[in-house]
């Protein structure tokens, strides 16, 4: 007995003659979605062993596919449009079949990472990424390295902050009155803060 070899143009065609109990709109979107199973797959010829002759799927859709019920599913998904705007159509029972049959006949594609040419040497024996605990430190000494500069300046604006602070004179006498011998006619007292001498000075009238 000769076999006929069957492809996906010969698989659509004899499918399509066999869903004549469907309207012509679902027809033609249950061959799409079959069409779209052959684009996907890798290998046509695994496809068909998956699905089995035309059919066999026209019986499989045939039992999630009733005539008058659609017909009501269409009416009511239009009345529901016209009084709300535009809304989401409820998934037809046979659409649900064939995706369950697209799961089955089409494996899921696992793709591995890719690695560039240029980055094969990366994967090599003679290299070998540095442990994470020493690449951590390592950043952690040039974040140290980075913030020492600010720091430092931090600290010099504040000693210059407190170097004129205790500069500061307060006093209320003429200025020539720098020592208690000088200050003979002085009637107020005054200070002068020197930050080199242990002692304040002062000068009293």
């Amino acid at each position: 007995m000769e076999v006929t070899a069957i492809n996906k143009q010969k698989f659509l065609a004899e499918l399509g003659k066999l869903l004549t109990f469907m309207y012509e709109e679902d027809r033609q979107t249950a061959l799409n979605m079959y069409s779209r199973m052959f684009d996907d797959a890798e290998d046509e010829q695994a496809v068909i062993q998956a699905l089995g002759t035309p059919t066999r799927q026209a019986v499989t859709i045939a039992r999630s596919y009733d005539a008058k019920m659609r017909k009501l599913q269409v009416q009511s998904q239009s009345r529901e449009d016209a009084d709300a705007g535009a809304g989401r159509e409820a998934i037809p029972d046979f659409v649900l079949t064939i995706n369950q049959i697209y799961e089955r006949a089409v494996p899921v594609k696992e793709e591995a990472p890719s690695v560039m040419a240029d980055q094969l040497t990366m994967f090599g024996e003679e290299y070998e990424p540095a442990p994470a605990a020493e690449v951590l430190a390592n950043l952690a000494e040039v974040e140290a390295a980075e913030e020492a500069p600010v720091v430092s300046a931090m600290a010099e604006a504040e000693a210059e902050a407190d170097e004129l602070m205790t500069r500061v004179d307060i006093r209320q006498s003429p200025p020539q009155c720098a020592r208690a011998e000088s200050c003979a006619g002085a009637r107020t007292l005054f200070v002068v803060i020197q930050p080199s001498l242990s002692s304040t000075e002062a000068c009293f009238a």
